[in-house]
């Protein structure tokens, strides 16, 4: 079964990012690094979309995000539940909004080219996003 995540190897992305151009970050600067960053495990392989290795967001709506890199697409689109803005920081305040879907449904879809990917619907996930309308 064909697994997606969304998980940061934050060490590594740091690393490829600072050895291009070292920065000190602060937490009172408001520094933000902005990009995405996925890792896919499919049928025994690992795909990696990360802006450190070309990938982009096509689609950034509050429903819906699509990566893209090379041949592979990740498509992650709310179907059900309702949002829940939440504050978040920006600036060291607590004045930006996100929406939170804590139990919501969630259709993923994947494709690698040559026949790997998936289509699947998660009842029990969770969406958050950040993106204005």
């Amino acid at each position: 079964m064909a697994i997606p995540l969304m998980i940061a190897n934050l060490p590594e992305i740091f690393d490829q990012v600072f050895r291009a151009s070292p920065v000190v970050l602060n937490s009172r600067v408001g520094i933000s690094l902005p990009g995405c960053f996925c890792s896919v495990y499919d049928s025994g392989r690992e795909y990696r979309l990360a802006t450190y290795t070309g990938a982009r967001a096509d689609i950034r709506q509050s429903d819906c995000l699509l990566l893209s890199q090379g041949k592979c697409r990740f498509r992650a689109e709310l179907l059900r539940g309702g949002k829940q803005p939440l504050l978040a920081p920006a600036g060291g305040d607590m004045t930006r909004i996100v929406c939170e879907s804590a139990v919501c449904t969630v259709r993923y879809r994947f494709s690698a080219g040559g026949g790997a990917g998936f289509d699947l619907t998660a009842d029990f996930a969770s969406f958050e996003s950040a993106f204005q309308p």
